[in-house]
């Protein structure tokens, strides 16, 4: 696996900066630390902090090989052996944090841009790389994206009608598929578009909604005159 360099790890480190701003915030308000320009934590909340921070990267990186930043970031702790981190090494590579970290990480940006491996003093200590894993944003993002569905869109959508499923284009409906079944055809009738300018007859059946993949795929027939065209579902993602 391709060691990963600065500008990744940097946006992960920010996004952890971020959620320890906060638990400075709220040690800071709990022993008067807040002030009208801001916090100030000296003494022995600071150290507190301090030990919440480095526990913070400690555990995370031992148990799941990543803090949030980095699994936002797609991004993974490994020891160059390819083996998940274990608590020795994170130990070790975030104690060396303390050094890495000087001067907002320049220390470690610097030791990073220069090794071969791209490792920072904690990861050479501790033999570990980062490296690529699957990234949390883009997953969040897509799972939003796909629950919202405006009220608008809803009552916007095509109804179709006359649904049925056969393994062939034009074939007798079918209940059933083997395995080895190499295509799934959806006939579907359009019933109306958002205008309803095309009535429902007498006696046919009620439409049901499409599955999310064929629906997106036949909206486009809401920019086509309102006819009782039919369109072929050859599986998810492939209509004609």
């Amino acid at each position: 696996m391709e060691p990963v360099g600065v500008g990744r790890r940097a946006v992960a480190v920010l996004i952890d900066s971020v959620l320890l701003f906060i638990v400075g915030y709220a040690i800071a308000s709990f022993t008067g630390g807040t002030t009208a320009a801001g916090f100030e934590i000296t003494g022995a909340p600071f150290f507190l902090w301090l030990a919440i921070s480095l526990g913070y990267y400690m555990v995370m990186e031992a148990l799941y090989g990543a803090t949030l930043g980095k699994k936002a970031m797609g991004l993974k702790v490994i020891r160059q052996s390819g083996e998940p981190l274990d608590w020795q090494a994170s130990i070790v590579r975030n104690i060396l944090r303390l050094v890495d970290g000087l001067f907002f990480y320049l220390v470690g940006a610097i030791v990073v841009w220069v090794s071969k491996s791209k490792q920072r003093l904690g990861d050479m200590a501790a033999h570990t790389i980062v490296v690529r894993a699957r990234a949390w944003i883009p997953l969040v993002v897509a799972v939003a994206l796909a629950g919202f569905v405006p009220t608008e869109s809803v009552a916007g959508a095509p109804r179709y009608g006359d649904m049925v499923l056969s393994d062939s284009k034009g074939g007798k409906p079918k209940d059933t598929f083997k395995p080895t079944t190499a295509k799934i055809f959806l006939h579907a009738n359009l019933l109306d578009v958002p205008s309803g300018s095309l009535p429902r007859t007498p006696g046919s059946p009620a439409p049901r909604q499409l599955c999310p993949i064929c629906r997106a795929s036949l909206l486009i027939l809401q920019q086509q005159p309102v006819t009782s065209r039919r369109r072929d579902c050859l599986g998810p993602g492939v209509h004609a």
